[in-house]
């Protein structure tokens, strides 16, 4: 039997992204996010479990933290954030906030 583990909402984005590792920087493109972590594409990628600093701007909201890349497949790595402090973590609850009331939502459509 599969362990149930609880995840944060995940919202659709398309962001730039720095993403700091290995002594360089390269830009990728966020294509999920949740106050848990991000999907992320990029050309260069880390490897699997390596640390590094990602760095995005939405609105005039900028945040800039530590991560960990969780998993990788042959497109993406999924990123998991690690939260040096309590702010940290209330900035980018912000950051997703901002992006989720952003983000189209399906809804009812009227057909006549």
């Amino acid at each position: 039997m599969r362990h149930f583990v609880f995840r944060a909402p995940r919202f659709p984005a398309d962001l730039p992204v720095q993403l700091t590792f290995e002594n360089s920087t390269v830009t990728a493109r966020c294509r999920e996010i949740s106050k848990d972590g991000l999907v992320l594409e990029a050309q260069k990628r880390p490897l699997e479990n390596a640390n590094c600093t990602i760095a995005m701007s939405h609105k005039g909201l900028a945040i800039e933290l530590e991560a960990r890349v969780a998993r990788s497949d042959s497109k993406l790595d999924v990123l998991q954030f690690i939260y040096k402090s309590e702010e940290e973590q209330k900035g980018m609850a912000h950051f997703v906030s901002s992006l989720a009331e952003a983000a189209p939502r399906p809804g009812p459509r009227l057909i006549v």
